[in-house]
């Protein structure tokens, strides 16, 4: 089968934990798996429809053991939110922010409140797109 995407994506299960703001209105927080992500974007399942445009939060692990390996920190928009069975959704986003975050288990770190550079050590790389 063709891949139309412009970014290749990987498939693996990585453990995020998103944050936001649900369709109805709701502040959340929950622990969920990726189905896909690439340098552009990521689609999670999760039990919370968000509406096309809100501003989503994700903190990814790469391993699974939280205290030696790295992750990401991501901020995005929502593109979609598709149905899926069970009360669940499937939440494209568009990646417009991310840090990697290396392995240090007692510096844990979070994206800024200000669009400035997330993080600003030895220990990260950050980009955010225009």
């Amino acid at each position: 089968m063709f891949e139309r995407r412009a970014k290749p994506r990987v498939a693996e299960p990585f453990t995020t934990t998103v944050s936001g703001i649900d369709k109805t209105g709701e502040l959340f927080e929950l622990d969920c798996i990726i189905d896909n992500i690439s340098s552009t974007g990521v689609y999670i399942k999760m039990s919370r429809q968000l509406e096309q445009g809100s501003h989503v939060r994700l903190m990814v692990n790469f391993s699974a053991d939280p205290s030696t390996a790295g992750g990401a920190a991501i901020r995005g928009v929502a593109l979609r939110c598709d149905a899926q069975v069970e009360q669940t959704w499937g939440l494209a986003v568009a990646i417009t922010e991310y840090a990697f975050i290396y392995s240090d288990s007692s510096d844990k770190r979070e994206l800024p409140e200000t669009n400035s550079s997330p993080f600003n050590d030895s220990k990260s790389f950050s980009t955010s797109f225009d």
